[in-house]
């Protein structure tokens, strides 16, 4: 019935219309910018984003923690969180002693990722 509407009264593709709906369904929103910086030896800190109460009790909820972990995947070349069940596995590898704060398993992977791409854009 509301791709009907869609399609018949305002016109919108049959295509662009499934889009809205599922839009509708499950919204994503944005929640900050990462601002990238070049840097001949950059720096490895925790960034800190300010949010509205109700969303940092949902999000909070959800990783478990108040420190989400950004990760880049050059394959599909996208920028995403750990989800929830990374962050458990993160969590564990922490307390076995593998895995120390956030910011060192970033400063100890950048070399490794540097040599990646420069081998993917040679």
């Amino acid at each position: 019935m509301v791709e009907r509407y869609l399609t018949e009264k305002l016109k919108i593709s049959p295509s662009h219309s499934v889009d809205l709906m599922d839009m509708a369904k499950n919204p994503i929103f944005p929640v900050c910018v990462l601002k990238l910086k070049k840097q001949a030896k950059p720096s490895v800190k925790a960034i800190e984003v300010e949010i509205g109460s109700a969303l940092y009790d949902f999000l909070t909820k959800i990783y478990g923690t108040d420190e989400i972990i950004l990760y880049c995947d050059l394959r599909a070349a996208r920028i995403g969180s750990f989800s929830a069940d990374m962050q458990i596995s993160y969590d564990i590898l922490r307390k076995l002693g593998f895995l120390t704060k956030p910011e060192n398993w970033v400063k100890r992977a950048r070399p490794y990722i540097e040599k990646v791409v420069k081998r993917r854009t040679r």
